[in-house]
């Protein structure tokens, strides 16, 4: 698939700053210091929900993060991309997710600090998704996360209403035509 060995080099087209869009593979190396900054994001409140309801009231530690890695690195119908800003600090992720090969759920999450990076690096990674030739490119958000909604409905999905969940609920599906 075109996605192995992806690295992508952009600006954050709010702040202007350089960043670095890559996946996460067998031979990549994260230090302590990513680890610590994965860890910092997930447990962001925003971000720390979309992990529930298996994380639900408990922290996420260093050792849930280096599982979570590893399970992506082995897992060949899922991709993860990091992104680290100009002082090479990971900043955010975003994921995709190959269901079928018609079918792939995309998903996104980024320190609430640093705005800019997700539609940034969604604006390089989805060209090349699209040259996938997947029928459907989904993406769901939970009803109260309007910040993600505006970031798909810019990154080009529409909105396709409300579905129910299957750990969390009612969630809103995006599709990208």
């Amino acid at each position: 698939m075109m996605l192995e060995n992806f690295s992508e080099n952009f600006v954050n087209l709010k702040t202007k700053d350089k960043a670095t869009l890559f996946v996460v593979e067998d031979k990549t190396q994260l230090s302590l210091s990513d680890l610590s900054r994965l860890e910092e994001i997930f447990n962001q409140p925003d971000c720390h929900k979309m992990f529930e309801p298996k994380f639900i009231n408990k922290h996420f530690e260093q050792e849930n993060i280096i599982n979570f890695i590893n399970w992506a690195k082995k897992n060949d119908n899922y991709y993860l991309f990091l992104v680290r800003n100009k002082r090479m600090e990971i900043v955010g992720g975003i994921d995709l997710q190959i269901k079928s090969y018609k079918k792939a759920s995309i998903g996104f999450w980024q320190d609430e600090r640093v705005p800019g990076y997700i539609i940034s690096g969604l604006s390089f990674l989805l060209p090349i998704v699209d040259n996938l030739s997947f029928s459907i490119l989904d993406s769901y958000t939970e009803l109260s996360n309007t910040k993600a909604m505006k970031v798909l409905s810019r990154a080009g999905f529409i909105e396709k209403g409300i579905v129910e969940g299957k750990t969390k609920g009612k969630l809103v599906r995006f599709i990208r035509p």
